[in-house]
């Protein structure tokens, strides 16, 4: 049997529009389709990342336990809340079939192939033969295509669209502490989030008060 794990219901919902089916027969084979709701696991808490030891010093926001080093990080993932069920389904068809396909989205960051790889390794799947559907849309005829030209992924752990991703998901979390920081040294008492996305967006919005705040009156004729 072929397993097809796509990323939410609705991509499932277009892949049986496509396939004609959950679980039944497509073209002579077995197959089974499921979905995940986003990302079923996420990285613990900073503190339950590394050895006893160190958990006083990664759940302190003081400016002497920073910065980290990435190096005591365990890389330690757990269910997401209200998981277990959806995990539980998909385990119990994956683990029957023989190829596991994965169809999340295709985005330019790997996000879709990280949530996959995810699942795949936390249910101990990778063993199993591994393909990527790759997709401009999901109308029937790209489905359709795609899984017709599927991509074998020989090793998961050393695929790049996996390693690509994996690597902006730590620098995501190891920004965090960057939260802190910020934090630490604001003139006023708040949280001010920082990382990937925020910190370039705070950064564009000084640069445009700094241009505000040094604006010179300078008249000028047409």
């Amino acid at each position: 049997m072929i397993g097809i794990l796509t990323e939410k219901p609705s991509a499932k919902r277009n892949f049986v529009k496509a396939f004609g089916t959950a679980k039944g027969s497509f073209k002579g084979q077995e197959i089974v389709i499921v979905n995940a709701l986003g990302h079923l696991y996420e990285l613990k808490d900073p503190k339950l990342q590394v050895n006893t030891d160190l958990q006083k010093k990664y759940s302190s926001w003081d400016l002497e336990n920073l910065p980290w080093d990435y190096k005591d990080i365990n890389w330690i993932y757990s269910p997401s809340k209200s998981a277990q069920p959806h995990i539980k389904e998909i385990k119990d068809n994956l683990s029957k079939c023989t190829e596991i396909i994965i169809a999340t989205d295709l985005d330019p960051t790997g996000e879709g192939d990280l949530l996959a790889a995810e699942i795949i390794l936390a249910l101990k799947l990778n063993k199993k033969k591994l393909t990527r559907m790759e997709f401009v849309d999901e109308s029937p005829k790209s489905l359709l295509e795609a899984f017709e030209k599927r991509r074998a992924i020989p090793n998961l752990l050393e695929d790049p669209n996996y390693q690509k991703a994996l690597f902006r998901s730590k620098w995501d979390f190891l920004s965090m502490q960057f939260t802190r920081i910020a934090s630490k040294i604001s003139p006023v008492p708040a949280v001010i989030r920082q990382g990937r996305l925020k910190s370039a967006m705070v950064f564009l919005v000084g640069e445009q008060l700094k241009l505000q705040g040094g604006y010179e009156e300078i008249p000028f004729f047409l």
